[in-house]
Protein backbone atom coordinates (compact mmCIF):
# COMPACT_ATOMS: atom_id res chain seq x y z
CA UNK A 1 0.00 0.00 0.00
CA UNK A 2 1.70 3.37 -0.54
CA UNK A 3 2.55 5.53 1.75
CA UNK A 4 -0.64 8.18 2.94
CA UNK A 5 -3.08 5.93 1.44
CA UNK A 6 -3.68 4.10 5.18
CA UNK A 7 -4.03 7.77 5.83
CA UNK A 8 -6.99 8.30 3.13
CA UNK A 9 -8.63 5.32 4.33
CA UNK A 10 -8.84 5.75 7.84
CA UNK A 11 -10.60 9.61 7.04
CA UNK A 12 -13.13 8.09 4.98
CA UNK A 13 -13.97 5.69 7.16
CA UNK A 14 -14.22 8.37 9.82
CA UNK A 15 -16.32 11.04 7.45
CA UNK A 16 -18.53 7.89 6.27
CA UNK A 17 -19.45 6.29 9.97
CA UNK A 18 -19.32 10.27 11.42
CA UNK A 19 -21.89 11.80 9.15
CA UNK A 20 -19.83 14.38 8.83
CA UNK A 21 -21.16 17.21 6.34
CA UNK A 22 -17.57 19.15 6.00
CA UNK A 23 -14.42 17.87 6.31
CA UNK A 24 -12.30 21.12 7.14
CA UNK A 25 -8.33 21.02 6.50
CA UNK A 26 -5.62 22.94 7.39
CA UNK A 27 -1.78 23.15 5.80
CA UNK A 28 -1.47 21.15 1.78
CA UNK A 29 -0.69 17.55 3.12
CA UNK A 30 -3.56 17.36 5.21
CA UNK A 31 -5.69 18.97 2.82
CA UNK A 32 -4.53 16.34 0.20
CA UNK A 33 -5.60 13.64 2.31
CA UNK A 34 -8.68 14.78 2.99
CA UNK A 35 -9.78 15.79 -0.28
CA UNK A 36 -9.09 11.94 -2.00
CA UNK A 37 -11.21 10.52 1.67
CA UNK A 38 -14.28 12.99 0.67
CA UNK A 39 -15.23 10.94 -2.95
CA UNK A 40 -18.04 9.44 -2.50
CA UNK A 41 -18.80 10.78 1.40
CA UNK A 42 -21.54 13.52 0.34
CA UNK A 43 -18.86 15.63 2.28
CA UNK A 44 -17.25 18.96 1.40
CA UNK A 45 -14.24 19.75 2.03
CA UNK A 46 -12.91 23.42 3.15
CA UNK A 47 -9.30 24.21 3.20
CA UNK A 48 -7.08 26.94 5.01
CA UNK A 49 -3.45 27.38 4.83
CA UNK A 50 -1.38 29.33 7.37
CA UNK A 51 2.22 31.00 7.71
CA UNK A 52 2.83 31.58 4.30
CA UNK A 53 4.06 34.35 2.32
CA UNK A 54 2.78 36.01 -0.64
CA UNK A 55 4.58 35.56 -3.26
CA UNK A 56 3.63 32.04 -2.92
CA UNK A 57 6.61 29.54 -3.79
CA UNK A 58 5.73 26.88 -6.90
CA UNK A 59 6.13 23.23 -5.32
CA UNK A 60 6.04 19.92 -7.17
CA UNK A 61 3.35 18.38 -5.50
CA UNK A 62 1.02 21.60 -5.51
CA UNK A 63 1.22 21.47 -9.38
CA UNK A 64 0.39 17.72 -9.67
CA UNK A 65 -2.54 18.04 -6.63
CA UNK A 66 -4.30 21.19 -7.54
CA UNK A 67 -5.22 20.38 -10.89
CA UNK A 68 -7.24 17.84 -9.68
CA UNK A 69 -8.78 19.40 -6.73
CA UNK A 70 -9.94 22.60 -7.99
CA UNK A 71 -13.89 22.33 -9.26
CA UNK A 72 -14.20 23.10 -13.13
Amino acid sequence: MAEGSHKIFWLRSLIKSGNFDIVYCHQYSPYTYGWFAHWGTGARVMFTEHGRFHPDQHRKKARFINPLTTPA
